[in-house]
């Protein structure tokens, strides 16, 4: 009789959206809610699938909030699970043990938190009624007889007279997880796990950084070989936010990822796997299940041919079509960066300065309905060299001297910043190289919003240095 379960991690239920400003409401709704969203949808699959537990490997929540709003929510979500004597197993991770109201909440019977103290094992589903009807402990007896075919279980080394056959019975699980005990955990927790229980499909449950016994990690950094000694069959990993599956045998170890992104840094579906086990080993590979309501993506769209103000739109609007087809109906968020050497590059850097750049863009995307929405545009043109500029005569001399002296300036301020990182040197305690030439092109720099007494400023800029200079001696004629 085969058995499913959810492996979760990284829900960030109570975590605002990063870098979104918007005055639209219903946006900043949809915005708002993505996570609950995704974490509904995640116990509508359980109840749909017939789960037999859930596994929740660390950050449920985010942060050091202390509003009880998102915690007494959730607490419903679980009470769902409840109804239908579905267990759900936490292991708190280091974003847990940031929240405040964390202590204040009442979990429903059906919720198993992890001690932080050492490792615990819970065996499904022997202690079922101690957890859910708060019943003494029951221990289902298996005759233990010699197996002769179990090439999938992790415990070949071991007397077959301690292995038991899991035909026609139900899937005994044995479910091993500690908590962090702090927001940061140098430790390696999963070194005092216990080993395997005989005769049971063994879960590791743990938030932690697989980078290597002794790495400098402060989030219960181990290994595969550590997590191999176990003899575990599966490790439900928190922590790192891309899904990634980190072996396949003779364990599988695997993070589901974050349940929705939440920035453009979290690109791609997120959700948490359907993990199927039969006769005491997977059936398959753990399924990915997408439950994000909102996914983000990063559109670079190259200006370099350019021509009018109606190829851009339809540039802008054919890669836009193509993104609401990527996100599957869900809502894209839409980071756009706009590149190539470009006759627009003036004209869109004034737009900027007037604070006007986003306008006609979030005006042509609102001709494809609500599905899109522009987080943020980033203008990284530049303007296209004369065909008459050479690499000598007085204009390209000065180009190539401004560039010389930017260079040697941010060397002095790397310098500096190595020397006094703490107070890094700003341009009025050094030299200023190229006063003579923002004499003469100060306020047309001024007007582009471009601060010479400003390192970033500076740093950002170095690239295009010589465009700038370009358009400055090209607008002063």
């Amino acid at each position: 009789m085969s058995l499913k379960f959810i492996h979760c991690a990284d829900l960030h239920l109570d975590s605002p959206m990063r870098g979104l400003g918007t005055t639209d409401p219903e946006i900043a709704a949809t915005i708002r809610d993505a996570s609950r969203r995704a974490f509904e949808r995640l116990i509508d699959v359980a109840l749909e699938e017939n789960v037999a537990f859930v596994v929740v490997a660390g950050d449920l929540f985010d942060g050091d909030w202390d509003d009880l709003a998102t915690g007494l929510w959730t607490i419903r979500q679980l009470r769902r699970l409840e109804a239908r004597r579905v267990p759900v197993f936490i292991s708190l991770g280091n974003h847990d043990l940031q929240n405040k109201t964390l202590p204040k909440l009442t979990w429903p019977k059906n919720v198993k938190i992890f001690s932080d103290k050492k490792p615990e094992t819970f065996l499904y589903p022997d202690d079922l009624p101690r957890l859910l009807d708060g019943a003494p402990k029951r221990v289902r007896k298996t005759a233990a007889r010699p197996v002769a075919n179990f090439e999938n279980t992790l415990f070949g080394d071991l007397s077959e007279t301690a292995l038991s056959s899991f035909d026609g019975a139900p899937e005994r699980v044995a479910l091993t997880g500690q908590s962090f005990r702090a927001q940061f955990c140098p430790e390696n927790l999963a070194e005092n796990f216990p080993s395997a229980v005989p005769n049971a499909f063994n879960i590791g449950v743990l938030h932690t950084d697989v980078s290597g016994d002794g790495a400098a990690s402060r989030y219960a950094p181990t290994s595969l070989e550590t997590l191999n000694s176990k003899r575990y069959n599966y490790w439900a990993l928190g922590h790192v936010h891309r899904r990634q599956t980190l072996q396949t045998a003779p364990a599988w170890v695997g993070y589901p990822g974050v349940l929705q992104g939440r920035h453009i840094r979290e690109p791609e579906p997120k959700g948490f796997y359907v993990v199927e086990i039969e006769n005491g080993a997977l059936v398959d590979a753990p399924r990915f299940v997408a439950v994000d309501s909102l996914r983000w993506f990063a559109l670079e769209l190259n200006l370099t041919q350019v021509a009018s103000e109606e190829e851009l739109r339809d540039r802008f609007l054919d890669a836009a079509r193509s993104i609401i087809d990527e996100a599957e109906e869900r809502f894209a968020a839409v980071r756009l960066s706009l590149v190539g050497r470009t006759e627009w590059h003036r004209e869109l850097t004034q737009r900027r300065a007037r604070q006007t750049l986003g306008e006609t863009f979030r005006a042509w995307a609102l001709e494809l309905g609500d599905a899109l929405w522009l987080e943020e545009i980033e203008l990284k043109t530049t303007s296209p060299r004369p065909a008459t500029l050479g690499e000598t005569g007085i204009l390209g001399d000065l180009a190539a001297d401004f560039e010389r002296k930017i260079a040697e300036l941010s060397a002095r301020l790397a310098a500096s910043e190595k020397t006094q990182p703490a107070e890094p040197q700003t341009l009025e305690e050094a030299e200023r190289p190229f006063a003579d030439l923002e004499k003469r092109v100060g306020a047309y720099w001024r007007e582009l919003g471009i601060d010479l007494d400003d390192p970033a400023t500076l740093r950002r800029w170095r690239e295009e240095a010589r465009e700038i200079l370009i358009d400055a001696f090209n607008d002063a004629e």
